[in-house]
């Protein structure tokens, strides 16, 4: 007699499926694209910063923009600098884009920040603030070359799964007989926020994430949305941190995601962007509350020596 295998536990690692009009239904967001003269005026920012730097491979760091920008409307924020386009998920108003990128423009020169006059606002801050922003349908870029790929925009592939977080975090699951609610991220991916998995010893925790993404497969006619599970280790301090997810005010708004930079034991939020916030009148922003967790670990890890 032949013995039966043990019985395996079936678990799902990746679920794809097809981007299409029906799916995306009214989804839209918003929209400045600068076109060719937005393109030039960075090309001429990114220049005089590498100048400023001595090294011709760097970036100029567009970071500063859309980490401030993402503090101060909430969340979804992407901008595509070589190609001078913003999108965000609610519409920005123009003097906070002008302000904004007068501020990157100013920081990444080596202004100090009380000298960057916001009433003089740089030709690059006034293309953006200027260039009409459009609610456009995300249905409508699900374009195919004519070898019949998707060819749709690259900011669409960037903010195509804001929309659809939203959408399913907007009931509970129920999984293994819990009810579980997700909430969405700024990535534009999912957290179990509220249902921390413990290891075994109950000692140490770890959150459940669902990653969306959207990308196009050889010889598949739609784009396709990855989705993947993952877990993120809960850290009980900032040390060796590389990135942390904190609760906005508002039940409504995702769950922002912010890396951290620096070198050290003890990581920094973009002190740049910080600098900006506070400019801009926001002293009480996600990043602050980052930073101030930061300084209070520090302070720990030194009084403990």
């Amino acid at each position: 007699m032949t013995a039966r295998p043990p019985k395996q536990t079936q678990r799902l690692d990746l679920l794809a499926g097809r981007v299409t009009p029906a799916l995306l239904a009214d989804a839209s967001v918003h929209v400045r694209d600068c076109g060719p003269t937005g393109v030039n005026m960075w090309k001429i920012f990114e220049n005089a910063y590498r100048r400023r730097a001595g090294r011709d491979q760097v970036q100029a760091p567009h970071s500063i923009a859309t980490t401030a920008l993402r503090a101060l409307t909430g969340g979804y924020v992407w901008l595509d600098a070589k190609r001078a386009v913003l999108a965000s998920l609610d519409p920005i108003d123009d003097d906070t884009v002008r302000d904004v990128f007068t501020l990157l423009h100013g920081l990444a020169m080596g202004e100090d920040i009380d000298d960057i006059d916001l009433n003089q606002p740089v030709s690059l801050a006034e293309k953006f603030a200027s260039t009409p922003q459009e609610q456009r349908a995300l249905s409508d870029y699900l374009l195919r070359s004519p070898s019949g790929q998707p060819d749709a925009p690259t900011w669409v592939y960037q903010t195509v799964t804001w929309d659809l977080a939203r959408r399913i975090a907007a009931e509970p699951w129920s999984i293994d007989g819990l009810s579980v609610r997700l909430r969405p991220d700024t990535s534009g991916g999912l957290v179990a926020w509220d249902d921390p998995w413990p290891d075994e010893p109950g000692t140490r925790f770890s959150l459940p994430r669902i990653r969306l993404r959207m990308k196009t497969e050889p010889n598949v006619s739609d784009p396709l949305i990855l989705i993947s599970a993952s877990a993120t280790r809960i850290s009980r301090s900032m040390d060796f941190t590389r990135t942390v997810l904190v609760e906005q005010d508002h039940p409504n708004r995702p769950l922002v995601e912010v890396e951290l930079d620096g070198r050290g034991r003890l990581r920094d939020v973009n002190r740049l962007a910080l600098q900006a916030l506070s400019r801009l009148g926001m002293g009480r922003s996600v990043l602050h509350e980052i930073d101030q967790q930061i300084q209070a670990d520090l302070l720990m890890m030194l009084s403990s020596r």
